[in-house]
């Protein structure tokens, strides 16, 4: 039997991680465009009229990059959400009925 090759395993290098970390938590991800709060501001209206749409705002993105936030009442709607709007990523997700008022639900 012919043994394999000794694998090895390097660890990683401690400022490469620190700077990587340092760039995940800059405030605000520049686009093309501006930041995400600027290309927000340019659309908020357009993605509110979206159909289902009950919410838009700032956040992130599965591994914390800044992003667009677009909530919807459900699943079906999320394919109306677009996934990048002037370069900044959109998160679609399903929130459901929002009432701010707090009013019972109509049935």
């Amino acid at each position: 039997m012919a043994q394999s090759p000794k694998q090895e395993f390097a660890l990683p290098d401690p400022e490469a991680l620190q700077r990587d970390d340092a760039r995940r938590k800059e405030p605000a991800e520049q686009s093309a465009e501006g930041s995400v709060a600027e290309v927000l501001a340019r659309n908020h209206d357009q993605l509110m009229q979206g159909d289902g749409v009950v919410m838009v705002g700032e956040g992130e993105d599965e591994i914390g990059r800044p992003a667009i936030v677009v909530g919807v009442k459900s699943r079906q709607q999320l394919a109306g959400v677009p996934r990048q709007i002037e370069g900044v990523r959109v998160m679609g997700w399903v929130v459901g009925e929002v009432d701010a008022l707090g009013n019972p639900p109509r049935r």
